[in-house]
């Protein structure tokens, strides 16, 4: 437990910061006011940023009231991992940061692979592709599905499933 003297901070950080309810898009957390320098709280600062590169921008909420203890934050990626963070602020200025990581829940993908490229040799045909952007991914992807039907259509088609 760090211990404060009501002199040492400009702003005491809030304690017991967590997340309440994760879905795809949304988060919401709730904390409590700072145990010390609570009557000096003028609002909460809250924002997320991606950890993962390519997504174009964090989230955030504008100065919250110095009532609230919980906030829902909207427009999220799906399956993105964050990095959020909560400052008190007061007229003095803001506290240090209490942050968490979460990450949100993920879905099917919304886009397809980009690029495909085939090259057919002599007994094989060699695929390849680049994944779909980043923020259509949705997660982490963990296998792609590619089917194949032979000519003439008398041969039962072939699928492989991988990485």
């Amino acid at each position: 437990m760090i211990k404060y003297f009501l002199t040492d901070a400009v702003a005491y950080p809030v304690e017991a910061f967590e997340v309440r309810y994760t879905s795809d898009t949304s988060v919401t957390f709730s904390w409590s006011q700072p145990s010390i320098g609570a009557h000096l709280t003028t609002g909460y600062n809250l924002t997320c940023v991606p950890l993962l590169t390519g997504i174009p921008f964090p989230q955030s909420l504008p100065l919250l009231a110095p009532t609230r203890s919980s906030a829902t934050l909207s427009g999220f990626f799906s399956g993105v991992r964050y990095n959020c963070s909560i400052s008190t602020i007061s007229q003095r200025g803001s506290s240090l940061p209490v942050s968490l990581n979460l990450a949100t829940n993920g879905t099917a993908p919304s886009g397809s692979p980009r690029m495909l490229a085939v090259v057919p040799g002599e007994r094989e045909v060699v695929f390849s592709w680049s994944p779909p952007p980043v923020t259509q991914r949705n997660g982490v992807i963990t296998s792609y599905t590619l089917s194949c039907s032979p000519s003439p259509s008398s041969l039962p088609p072939t699928s492989q499933s991988g990485p």
